[in-house]
């Protein structure tokens, strides 16, 4: 039959993979060529037991050899709908622990329930009754692989000033105002890492080569909106997020210092992957972590659930343990089910090319922006974004309404006297005719984080709603993020929200 195609096993949300010509097709359900290997006569059936490595086969010649091992790798025999013909696949996934012994399993299964010698092409091994059973039991076998991380903030300075958005500076000049994680490479601590799913790309500053390390030489650099940038190269390595190690990529930035506790020391991107292809020197791709965690069968779906919560970000470093679930929901955390809203398609930015970002169709009704006006109610979900944005002239109809409400030049902060705190106008938000409530003593800034930016907080009070720009959206910030569960579901193309025991009532 000639030399094996290697060929990555589909994710679950992938039902069939076909192939034609001289293709493979891989895990996200791409074609690419395969020299030397003709696939030309076949068509490949999935049965889906929701875990990558989920393909039980056959060929009807040799129905007894439906499956052989390898050490840690697995090969599938595979059989197309009609019978047509037949081609062996490889796995690139190793098996691990529990998964191995449910393929194995169910194989037994298959071959207890019929004889090699008696199976044909209308008698494969697995019935489809069988493979009802097969899939019940897979998932309530896999179904808890998830990741959840830790989140902490860290201490306001004195002399850290608050920056509306991060995409507008460079790394070191970001204020305290973030989520933030910590993550090793190549067994070295980079503490304070910003969970950023207004980024794609994650990369770490201050950056050691580890004796495992592998620089790629694959330079990327991300320009921000003030015209500063990061430039960073891609190496190899081993990633640590929490209890988990991946050998992934990701950026670095070379400063001549080590991590430093006392600051931020990088990003972890969260954002789609299409935005991470923009920013390399030559045509490339690097899958994002999410990604890299679902191939890597870390991870079911690429599901991400933000539930942060309200911390003083004065106290010491506060930890909130189930802040973060990667590859489903923290049900347990959710005061409502989430409400979900198609992700909207790229944008073009000013120098005319695509930036597909999370994003939805969010509407205040209170302030007259409707989906109708589609570019005012384009909102960005940007846990890396400290202030929330609503774009001018709907700012000013809210702005209007406070009596004694002045902007921050500096900060473009909103203040206003303590005496007017209760005359602040609501900013309900509406999801898919869903409405979400922010009454107006919620949309107010810390006190302490205030006061650290020079602000009077005896005679003054400020908000973290900020004025957008006209003609462009607005943007969902930290301290929404505080108060409502965000769920990034890339498998679906989705955005939920859902409320949480800090919503406002």
């Amino acid at each position: 039959m000639g030399a094996l195609p290697a060929v990555r096993v589909a994710h679950v949300k992938q039902s069939f993979l076909t192939a034609t010509g001289q293709e493979e097709v891989d895990a996200f359900g791409r074609c690419r060529p395969v020299r030397g290997t003709d696939v030309s006569n076949w068509q490949a059936a999935q049965i889906v037991l929701s875990q990558p490595l989920s393909i039980i086969a056959q060929e009807p010649s040799y129905p007894d050899r439906a499956l052989q091992h390898s050490g840690d790798r697995v090969h599938f025999r595979l059989f197309d709908l009609r019978w047509l013909e037949s081609a062996w696949l490889r796995s690139t996934i190793p098996l691990r622990g529990r998964l191995s012994n449910l393929l194995q399993a169910v194989l037994r299964l298959c071959m207890r329930r019929s004889s090699p010698r008696t199976a044909s092409a209308s008698q494969p091994l697995c019935k489809d009754k069988m493979l009802d059973s097969m899939v019940l039991f897979s998932l309530a076998t896999v179904a808890s692989a998830v990741i959840t991380l830790p989140v902490h903030r860290l201490p306001v300075q004195k002399d850290a000033l608050a920056r509306r958005h991060h995409r507008n500076l460079p790394i070191s000049e970001i204020g305290h105002t973030a989520f933030y994680t910590n993550i090793t490479v190549g067994g070295i601590l980079y503490p304070n890492v910003i969970i950023d799913t207004g980024s794609s790309i994650s990369w770490v500053q201050n950056f050691v080569l580890s004796h495992s390390g592998i620089n790629t030489t694959e330079h990327f650099k991300e320009k921000f909106g003030d015209g500063s940038s990061v430039d960073a190269f891609m190496v190899r390595d081993t990633v640590g997020l929490g209890k988990l190690r991946l050998n992934t990529t990701i950026g670095s930035v070379l400063t001549g210092s080590r991590p430093d506790s006392a600051q931020a020391n990088g990003i972890i991107g969260f954002g789609p992957e299409f935005l991470a292809r923009q920013y390399f020197d030559k045509p490339t791709r690097y899958r994002v972590l999410m990604e890299e965690l679902v191939a890597a069968g870390a991870i079911e779906r690429n599901v991400l659930c933000l539930t942060f919560k309200p911390v003083d970000t004065t106290a010491s470093h506060a930890v909130d343990s189930q802040a973060m679930t990667l590859g489903g929901i923290n049900a347990s955390l959710l005061q409502s089910p989430p409400v979900y809203t198609p992700r909207l398609p790229a944008i073009l930015n000013p120098q005319g090319k695509p930036r597909l970002y999370w994003s939805a169709l969010v509407e205040f009704p209170s302030i007259g922006l409707l989906k109708t006006d589609s570019k005012a109610a384009y909102t960005l979900f940007d846990s890396g974004t400290t202030f929330s944005a609503i774009p001018k002239p709907y700012f000013d109809k809210w702005f209007s309404q406070i009596p004694g409400a002045f902007m921050d030049a500096q900060v473009e902060a909103v203040g206003f006297p303590r005496s007017s705190i209760e005359h602040i106008p609501s900013l309900d938000f509406r999801i898919e005719g869903v409405t979400f409530a922010m009454p107006g003593a919620s949309l107010l800034l810390p006190d302490d984080y205030a006061a650290s930016l020079g602000f009077d907080i005896k005679k003054n009070a400020y908000s973290f709603v900020t004025k957008g720009d006209e003609g462009k959206g607005g943007i969902f910030g930290v301290y929404h993020h505080e108060r409502f569960a965000v769920v990034l579901d890339a498998d679906n193309e989705t955005i939920g929200v859902a409320k949480t025991s800090f919503s406002p009532a």
